[in-house]
């Protein structure tokens, strides 16, 4: 069945109804294995070819709500009625040539730029939101899932998540559950409401195409101004720009937690835990991963990342007043507006003392400002967090830039209970898996003009 059979209203329909007649065969072999009877041969192969036809229908779905977003776009202005303005109807062709996720994501992707608005609808587009049928009630949609999971219910509608589950296994969690999660988790978050974010819609990777800035001696990304006479002689130079390649590709990344048996039976309310602590903890180790990532298999975090400078600190085990203006002076200056100092908690006693004189009256004035509760060094704001080292440790405080950070985050994600690795302990196990990649956009420090000191959008302290 092609695309053009798929955008007909009676196509639609019977796809539709396959769907629902696929969904109920699966239940019913589902029935069996809960009775402990074993399938057969051909009942396994069956179950095979109906979780692949599954699949296939789903994406012609997909595919077929996009054409009717695209018939919508068009009506609404989008389309050759724009063709006066050669730049929107260039726009509306784009927009309306996706061949991936609908909505403001999916725009962003058309557009090649990162997702302006980096809650989860703002990448994806609102209608993704999909909670596909865990309307609950009393219960919101995330404690009904992380319920029928915990308890191992025999619900329907999980049968269908396992269905489009991802290929790491596991119940697909849906996606007007997953976007929730993460967005209640950028609330707290350090990077990821700072940094640049790019929807992963189709496949593995990402490329996202950057100018190399990294070398600005004699101009940018290779460009200078040539000034020549009103009847030059002779032939202007050619310039040819310096661009760099960026790839992210969707990582997977797990959350590994444990319950006792006797918690996850009488415990009060645990499904409403459970999918609290889910998003507290994809938001922790976000940040973790794009802080310190070693970029082998996981994100590269700033920390490990080759445009880090490590400013040299005066006093061991000390942060003093030349420190944190010798790092504003390594900030580039392209940076500073963007930037934020992260500090960890153990420096709050240090800075909230340290002041330096001025005038010859010896009078003191604090480094560390106060204004509605906010912190400032410097003129830039501080956050303060446990999730960097310790005082007296590389990075007890740095000035990172995070929108010259890159993340890309695909908007599916799967959750399971196994009972078998814990079993002689009564410990029943979740895995939450996701997939994300993040890297700073520039591979160096870069380098001024004069042979001044190299500058970057990330400046730490050296241990």
């Amino acid at each position: 069945m092609n695309s053009e059979d798929v955008t007909d209203m009676a196509s639609l329909k019977q796809l539709r109804y396959e769907m629902l007649s696929t969904n109920a065969r699966v239940l019913a072999l589902n029935e069996t294995v809960n009775s402990k009877q074993p399938l057969t041969e051909s009942e396994r192969s069956e179950l095979t070819r109906l979780r692949t036809r599954a699949a296939e229908i789903r994406a012609q779905l997909d595919e077929a709500e996009l054409g009717n977003e695209r018939e919508r776009a068009e009506a609404a202005g989008l389309g050759s009625g724009l063709d006066a303005d050669a730049r929107t109807s260039d726009l509306a062709r784009r927009a309306a040539g996706l061949t991936a996720h609908r909505g403001a994501g999916a725009l962003s992707d058309a557009l090649g730029r990162p997702a302006s608005d980096r809650t989860f609808a703002g990448m994806f587009g609102a209608s993704a939101l999909s909670l596909d049928g865990w309307d609950s009630g009393p219960r919101s949609a995330g404690q009904e899932f992380c319920r029928c999971i915990a308890l191992g219910l025999n619900d329907g509608r999980l049968m269908a998540a396992a269905m489009s589950g991802s290929e790491g296994g596991g119940y697909a969690i849906p996606p007007g559950v997953f976007g929730p999660w993460l967005d209640t988790a950028l609330e707290s978050e350090i990077v990821r409401p700072r940094a640049q974010n790019w929807p992963i819609l189709q496949g593995r990777e990402r490329t996202i195409p950057a100018w190399d800035l990294t070398d600005r001696s004699s101009g940018l990304a290779g460009f200078v101004i040539n000034w020549s006479p009103e009847n030059p002689s002779t032939d202007a130079t050619p310039q040819v720009g310096v661009t760099r390649q960026l790839k992210l590709v969707a990582r997977r990344g797990s959350i590994f937690a444990s319950t006792s048996g006797e918690l996850l039976e009488d415990g009060y309310d645990f499904d409403a835990q459970l999918s609290a602590i889910m998003s507290q903890s994809l938001g922790y180790g976000l940040d973790a991963s794009f802080l310190f990532g070693t970029g082998a298999n996981e994100p590269l975090g700033v920390f490990n990342a080759p445009a880090l400078i490590s400013v040299t600190r005066a006093t061991t085990n000390l942060i003093n007043y030349v420190d944190l203006v010798n790092m504003f002076a390594r900030m580039s200056p392209a940076s500073i507006p963007n930037s934020a100092w992260v500090a960890h908690s153990s420096t709050i006693p240090q800075l909230a003392m340290l002041s330096f004189a001025i005038g010859t009256a010896g009078a003191h004035v604090p480094v560390m400002t106060q204004t509605d509760g906010r912190f400032y060094i410097l003129t830039r704001p501080v956050i303060f967090s446990e999730k960097v080292l310790p005082l007296g440790s590389l990075g007890d405080i740095g000035l990172f830039d995070f929108s010259r950070y890159a993340i890309g985050l695909r908007r599916d994600a799967s959750l399971e209970k196994s009972i078998h690795v814990g079993f002689l302990k009564n410990q029943q196990y979740f895995r939450l898996q996701i997939r994300v990649d993040g890297m700073p956009v520039d591979n160096a420090p870069t380098q001024p003009p004069n042979s001044a000191p190299t500058q970057s959008a990330f400046v730490a302290l050296a241990a």
